[in-house]
């Protein structure tokens, strides 16, 4: 009985998005921190492979840090910034937008690419609702982290830009890491942003933006379609 039970089983198809999507980014990550900042981050470090996996998946959500980011060059701000941006897996407590939503991007660009008439993983055709969903999760993250970098850039213009996004994005994807910003004096209207984006990141924004949806019974797919010129 355990034999047959054992060879039922399968990883559902959220659990194969998952483990994709994480192993990529650690692939991604770790040989991005070996090849560029292997002289400069990495160069007093004992065991620089072992610290370039660490920060690869600590970035996702958990914070902790064995390296100072303040010395890090701009892009590899910007580069951790896009994985605290992308968050952990879904049904989880990790922070930002989550993976499995960043990958049905990416399977849509493949669906178009190939010219196939659906999103498909797996063997298996992902529900177009789906994307309808992890297209406003992704459009209205983007547009309240555009908001909050411009807003506290304007208020710490002697900050790199870089830094701001770093620090920023941090805060939403409930990361903790920190480049120096927040270890400096902040204004009460700089607190304000980090403390929104924190609560808005920890709640989530699938949340927020549920208690505005409309609830109705309505059928769209009722109307004619008709395709439109986009591009």
């Amino acid at each position: 009985t355990n034999k047959k039970n054992f060879e039922k089983f399968s990883f559902s198809l959220l659990s194969k998005m998952i483990l994709v999507s994480h192993l990529v980014l650690i692939l991604i990550i770790t040989i991005y921190f070996l090849v560029f900042e292997g002289n400069n981050l990495l160069t007093n470090s004992n065991y620089p492979f072992i610290n370039a996996l660490f920060v690869s998946i600590s970035f996702r959500t958990a914070g902790f840090s064995s390296i100072d980011f303040s010395k890090s060059n701009e892009f590899t701000h910007i580069l951790l910034s896009i994985v605290m941006f992308i968050g952990g897996g879904s049904i989880s407590i990790a922070g930002g937008v989550k993976m499995n939503t960043i990958l049905l991007f990416v399977l849509a660009l493949v669906a178009f690419l190939k010219s196939y008439p659906s999103i498909y993983f797996g063997r298996k055709e992902i529900d177009f609702y789906s994307l309808v969903k992890a297209s406003a999760i992704v459009l209205s993250s983007i547009t309240l982290l555009i908001i909050s970098y411009l807003t506290f850039y304007e208020l710490a213009k002697e900050e790199r830009i870089s830094k701001v996004i770093f620090e920023l994005t941090s805060a939403f994807g409930t990361v903790g890491t920190s480049c120096g910003i927040t270890s400096k004096t902040l204004s009460t209207p700089e607190k304000l942003i980090l403390i929104i984006l924190m609560f808005l990141g920890k709640i989530g924004l699938i949340t927020m933006l549920s208690i505005f949806a409309v609830k109705t019974q309505k059928y769209v797919s009722k109307f004619p379609k008709e395709k439109i010129v986009v591009g």
